[in-house]
């Protein structure tokens, strides 16, 4: 059982990069499956009542990134809402990846993704044709959005999709043997 959680779970963050990537946009599902899948594992490593405070600590970190976020968005350019500055799927990611670790851990895997994330985009969009799967023509509805509010795909990162790399090669770093405390405090 515990084997086929995890293949789910590998399977529904390489969903969430591809998509990401390809479409800018992920189907809120993934991060459901996500989430129940990183949920399981992390319960049976360590119990209910451990889960319970890795889950709080683990959201007043986010919180307090969300936070950090906004003001800087805020005060860089006051035009800019946080939604603009923040996809919906990241805040989704966030809360998907809650449930993932230990606290220590947690921040310092978040910490980590997040400057492998902005790195990655860097060299990617220095390369000509930086989209990795191609892109995929929006619908109307979101191309009046970003025309709207003067969006555009060189001005935003997947970042979702590059932490959901991350953590996939997190994951089978640990399930491999190379690294066993993952789950603890």
């Amino acid at each position: 059982m515990i084997v086929l959680i995890k293949i789910v779970l590998i399977a529904s963050l390489l969903a969430i990069f591809y998509q990401d990537q390809k479409e800018r946009m992920v189907d809120w599902w993934f991060f459901l499956i996500g989430a129940i899948g990183l949920a399981i594992l992390h319960i049976q490593k360590i119990g209910f009542l451990q889960f319970g405070i890795h889950i709080s600590m683990n959201s007043l970190c986010v919180l307090l990134c969300l936070l950090v976020v906004a003001s800087y968005t805020k005060m860089k350019i006051p035009t800019y809402k946080f939604t603009e500055a923040f996809a919906l799927g990241d805040i989704l990611f966030f809360c998907m990846i809650l449930v993932s670790f230990g606290t220590m851990n947690f921040m310092i895997l978040l910490s980590f993704g997040m400057i492998l994330s902005l790195i990655l985009h860097s060299v990617l969009k220095k390369m000509k044709g930086y989209k990795i799967f191609g892109a995929v023509p929006y619908d109307i509805l979101q191309r009046e959005y970003r025309e709207k509010n003067i969006i555009s795909e060189e001005h935003t990162a997947p970042m979702a999709g590059y932490l959901a790399i991350f953590f996939a090669g997190v994951l089978l770093i640990h399930w491999l043997g190379f690294y066993d405390h993952l789950y603890l405090m």
